[in-house]
């Protein structure tokens, strides 16, 4: 069968498969660029967790303040604020933070937080969060080698942050790369460059939508 196809693609004078790849890659690529868009930090929510949209982590974890949770009033903004002069946080401080309760949280509902399901090693993810900021902070780059090197197993390997927009407003919540726009926003950097790869509803949008008469359509009756 192999080499069936081997002699279609070289001797009917198919493009070989090592360029049909390159060329895949380079659309790809080229597809990453379209979605580039820079956004406002400061009408950008947190969003849900892990794959989970707002929604979906909303109805998962029953945690539905989490959805009006706008990223500069979040545990992660809060904690960088807190504690950014700090290269180390003490964990008597830590269990004290909405961050630590946020993460806790994250492992109870969905067994894990950045990999780690011990809430006695959270404290290594927060030391991490820390030495990330102090990153960005002395270096001012957004190339870190901290991409795809967590403590635990969950951060992207993309050098652009995920949101998602929602609907007919021009508001966002992050998909991917909370920790990464959390450090921006406390540095002052309230409009970032992300990739905006789809769009989303807010919780009220998702109820209308849901209601038989409407059938997806915008009209309320």
């Amino acid at each position: 069968m192999i080499k069936r196809i081997n002699k279609f693609i070289f001797e009917q004078y198919c493009i070989p498969w090592f360029i049909l790849k390159r060329l895949r890659s380079i659309f790809d690529i080229a597809k990453e660029l379209k979605r580039i868009k820079k956004i406002n930090l400061e009408k950008t929510f947190v969003g849900g967790f892990s794959t989970y949209n707002g929604i979906e982590w909303a109805e998962k974890s029953s945690d539905y303040n989490r959805l009006g949770l706008l990223l500069k009033d979040s545990p992660y903004v809060d904690f960088l604020k807190s504690y950014g002069k700090l290269s180390q946080i003490s964990e008597i401080e830590f269990l004290k933070t909405d961050y630590y309760n946020m993460a806790l949280q994250c492992i109870k509902v969905d067994g894990s937080f950045f990999g780690i399901k011990k809430p006695i090693e959270l404290i290594k993810q927060a030391n991490y969060f820390l030495a990330m900021f102090h990153f960005f902070k002395n270096k001012q780059t957004t190339k870190s080698p901290f991409y795809n090197k967590s403590i635990g197993s969950g951060h992207s390997s993309s050098s652009y942050c995920k949101v998602l927009k929602f609907l007919d407003i021009d508001y966002y919540e992050i998909f991917d790369g909370h920790h990464r726009l959390a450090i921006q926003y406390v540095l002052g950097n309230k409009f970032v460059k992300v990739s905006v790869f789809g769009e989303t509803r807010t919780y009220l949008q998702n109820l209308v939508f849901k209601v038989n008469k409407t059938e997806g359509r915008k009209e309320l009756y």
